[in-house]
């Protein structure tokens, strides 16, 4: 594709597009399936921002699930920042919008956070944000939605 408005026509052979399936499965089924491919194009990918993947706390273990105060590893990339920056950080937001920022971190690197749940965070469901500055110009984020914060 050429720009953003071109179209996916995996039946025009004019296009070179296509899509390929990897077994073996009766021609019409394949002619079906590549017929009813629908594809939306976003912009480009921020290289350089977070991204969440996973939650896993030290009391549970179930993934996106944790308890207020205990310890919480993050997973993903791009996720280092400065801890010192009030701006940059890992933040608890409620459904209400209130962030509550963790203050206690044992490690910050590049594919992993490892960080204290706010002692007085509520029982609820947040979303967890990474916020860093990469290069020092933009704050960029990243959210996981439904992190389940249980009682303590």
């Amino acid at each position: 594709m050429d720009t953003p408005d071109d179209s996916f026509l995996p039946s025009d052979q004019g296009t070179n597009h296509e899509l390929r399936l990897h077994f073996r499965a009766e021609t019409n089924f394949v002619t079906a399936i590549a017929e009813s491919v629908h594809l939306i194009r976003s912009d480009t990918m921020d290289q350089a921002a977070p991204r969440v993947r996973a939650t896993l706390s030290s009391d549970s273990s179930a993934l996106n699930a944790t308890r207020a105060g205990d310890i919480l590893n993050v997973y993903g990339s791009c996720l280092k920042f400065d801890r010192a920056n009030p701006q940059e950080g890992l933040f608890f937001i409620d459904a209400g919008g209130t962030e509550t920022r963790a203050s206690l971190y044992s490690q910050i690197l590049p594919k992993t956070i490892v960080a204290g749940v706010p002692p007085g965070l509520a029982a609820d469901s947040y979303s967890v944000a990474v916020r860093s500055l990469a290069n020092g110009k933009k704050l960029r984020e990243d959210r996981l939605e439904g992190i389940t914060v249980a009682a303590a």
